[in-house]
């Protein structure tokens, strides 16, 4: 059996690491710029304040998704020689923050063998019910495959695995079989890579229509276009890996519309196959009241993520197929 996991920036935020959006701009505005242009000093002063008229959130609540989202709005504020520098300063900037980010993070052994375990049986310990573990360890019935779809510039997945591209043997399932990792792939690049992608799913994110008529800017800023034209076939390779898998973990990923190519790609495969998704989410404060209202709260993410899959409509026929883990302690 193929299991795939999707992990994004939840994931490094759990190991406690500052890596959310706030933590990088309080950097990135204290940096000087790495290109000679006035529009960069203009893009720190407003950037915020143009988020927040965007999203409706405040500093403390956007995301990484919300930048990329407002990367291609804020397109039409700028001439294409003007976002060239802001694209380039930031990318590097965040590489710069996140390369020293990643280089203070030093697990102890213990943590290792916690994460690595939850990485064998993210169904087991107490992260469901009893009735949720048997459906789910009913699935898996032979030697799992396992390959990460990262979605993470840094590399910790691998620090904490001591992963050097070789397959690797992780341990044992809640079925007492054999888990096999094979592969990590990071969908945006990784700190290791010269450059990273930073941008928006498609066009339609681009405000600005001669930004959407510019294949330079195009370049940039449409992740996927960038992944092609960069000829490395990262997208094929993942949209193979969901095609061939079957069982689904997702963590620490806000589902964004920047990267709803994969949420889809996902989407699709879960309508025809017989698949299990299991989807840890966030809870900051658990409510106290969790075990009378955790059907309400299983079935709105249960329905975000079928919005973000456009599979909406099969809603009613295929949501006992997903399992929400909700104020969990895995992987940490």
């Amino acid at each position: 059996m193929n299991t795939l996991f999707f992990i994004g920036n939840g994931f490094d935020i759990n190991l406690g690491l500052p890596t959310r959006y706030r933590d990088f701009y309080r950097y990135y505005i204290g940096h000087p710029a790495f290109y000679d242009n006035n529009a960069i000093s203009v893009f720190k002063e407003e950037i915020n304040s143009f988020l927040e008229n965007k999203t409706g959130k405040s500093e403390n609540d956007i995301d990484w998704a919300d930048l990329e989202l407002g990367l291609g709005a804020y397109t039409e504020e700028l001439s294409p020689e003007d976002y060239d520098s802001i694209h380039l300063d930031v990318m590097h900037c965040l590489m710069e923050y996140l390369l020293s980010v990643e280089n203070s993070f030093s697990p102890n052994q213990a943590l290792k063998e916690k994460i690595i375990g939850d990485f064998c049986r993210p169904d087991q310990n107490d992260y469901f019910n009893p009735t949720e573990k048997n459906q789910i360890n009913d699935f898996k019935k032979e030697l799992e495959f396992l390959n990460i779809i990262n979605f993470n510039y840094t590399h910790t997945v691998e620090t904490i695995f001591e992963y050097t591209g070789e397959n690797i043997s992780l341990g044992a399932n809640s079925r007492n079989v054999e888990v096999q990792l094979n592969g990590i792939v990071h969908v945006h690049h990784s700190l290791s890579d010269n450059h990273i992608l930073l941008g928006v799913n498609d066009e339609s994110q681009i405000q600005s229509s001669e930004f959407r008529e510019n294949p330079d800017v195009l370049d940039l800023l449409l992740k996927p276009r960038t992944n092609n034209m960069m000829g490395l076939n990262i997208d094929g390779y993942c949209k193979r890996l969901i095609s061939y898998s079957s069982f689904f973990v997702l963590f620490g990923v806000s589902l964004g519309d920047t990267d709803k190519l994969w949420w889809q790609t996902l989407g699709h495969r879960f309508v025809t196959a017989d698949c299990r998704i299991l989807y840890f989410v966030h809870a900051e404060d658990l409510d106290p009241d969790y075990e009378l209202h955790q059907g309400k709260i299983k079935r709105y993410y249960k329905r975000k993520l079928f919005k973000a899959m456009n599979i909406e409509n099969r809603y009613n026929n295929l949501s006992d197929r997903v399992f929400i883990g909700y104020g969990t302690n895995i992987f940490r």
